[in-house]
Formats: structure tokens, sequence, C-alpha cells
């Protein structure tokens, strides 16, 4: 099975240096290794999302795969992005969580309890590989979810070396957009995006991401 889900998205941005054409998704460098990571100490703590609901999303009742939404190209600036009023601390602290615990969740192999943070359009863009049907398959898919969930995967194969992580920011110019999500500013070495929340109870769910481009690895986001 391939690497899935951050690792394939963020590899070809980061370790390639530009955004190109990156889309809400998948990217092409599935099989490099993963580019970034939670803050350090934040922990994959919650309850997993089911597995035959995660399929459900992935797949049809005979097992199609179902394709993702296409991706959307690159932010030029942040003064492209939508705007809103300032949200307060609090929700800026929420937002900031449940993005790192995601990374966090990713990096220790963990992804029913990744996706558990994410709304049903952010699960179905962060899914496995369904370009080749026989790559990923509705059985193989389940075995690796519930091999994580129960602690028998493999994880020198599926987790993130340290060596290989980076910090991701907390929340920057954090708003509230006119459909209510939350989006808010994310940066690490080589990328930044900008991720949206929507409220479910009392957390916030990611919803969907723009990356943002930057002049080169390390740059300051473009206003």
């Amino acid at each position: 099975m391939r690497g899935w889900p951050w690792s394939a998205l963020l590899v070809g941005v980061v370790l390639g240096g530009s955004l190109g054409a990156a889309p809400t998704g998948y990217v092409a460098a599935q099989d490099a290794s993963p580019a970034a990571s939670a803050s350090p100490g934040t922990a994959c703590m919650l309850d997993p999302r089911p597995v035959d609901e995660l399929l459900g999303l992935w797949f049809g009742p005979t097992g199609t795969p179902l394709a993702p939404s296409p991706g959307q190209p690159p932010v030029q600036s942040e003064g492209e992005l939508p705007q809103g009023a300032p949200a307060d601390d609090q929700t800026a602290a929420a937002v900031t969580a449940t993005i790192h615990e995601i990374f966090a969740c990713f990096d220790a192999a963990q992804y029913a309890r990744a996706f558990a943070l994410m709304t049903d359009d952010a699960a179905r863009a962060f899914g496995p590989d369904v370009s080749d049907p026989a790559e990923d398959t509705p059985e193989e898919v389940r075995t690796t979810l519930e091999a994580q969930i129960t602690g028998t995967h493999t994880a020198n194969e599926e987790t993130v070396p340290s060596e290989e992580r980076t910090v991701l920011s907390d929340a920057r110019d954090a708003r509230i957009l006119a459909d209510g999500r939350v989006g808010a500013i994310f940066e690490s070495e080589g990328f930044a995006l900008f991720a949206q929340f929507e409220q479910r109870g009392d957390r916030w769910l990611l919803d969907d991401f723009d990356f943002i481009v930057m002049s080169e690895p390390g740059a300051t986001p473009t206003t």
C-alpha cells in the first residue's frame, strides 16, 4: 500500500522547492519521504473514525474507487485569500490544536484518528490513492487502518522518522469567513497553507486548504 495521506500531498511541494500545481488531494510523489509534522509535544489521543465510514467515502458499494474532487491551483499571494473578521484567541488556539493533532496522528501512522478531525470532504481528499484500482483496494485499506488502530501495523514502515519532521506553526491571521468557517495561515520550512475549518460540536474540523505560493523554500509568503 502506498504512503498516504499528508506525505503524499506535501512531499512534492516541500522537497521539490515549488508549489507548481499542487492539488487539494494527492500529488505524484506518493513514495517519497514525508516532509512535515506536528509541533513537538502534540499527541494523537482521539478515538479513530470508524473504518467502515471511511471506506464509504472512498469506495462505492461494489468496491469501485470514488475519485476525489479536482484540486485547486495554489494561491499566488495572501492578498487573494478570503477575508473576514478576526477570530478570537480561543478559536485560533482550537484550530491550531486540530491541525497539529492531525499531523501528529499521521506521523504516528494512525490515519483513522487523523480522519476523525476532518469533515467528509477533507477525508475524501486525503484518502488512499485511487488512480490505480489494483494498488489500494478496499480490503487493503481496511487491513492497514485496522492494523494501525490495534497497533499491529509495521511501525517502522509507516511512522515518520523524527529526523524527517518539521514543525508547523500556530495559526496566523485566523479569520471568520463569510460561510461561518474559520480560516488561518500555517507555515513550515518551505511551504505555507491557508486551512479552513468547520465547527462540529465543540471541535473545529479541517474542511479544506489552499497552498500559498512562496518565492523560494523557507521564504515568507507573498502578501
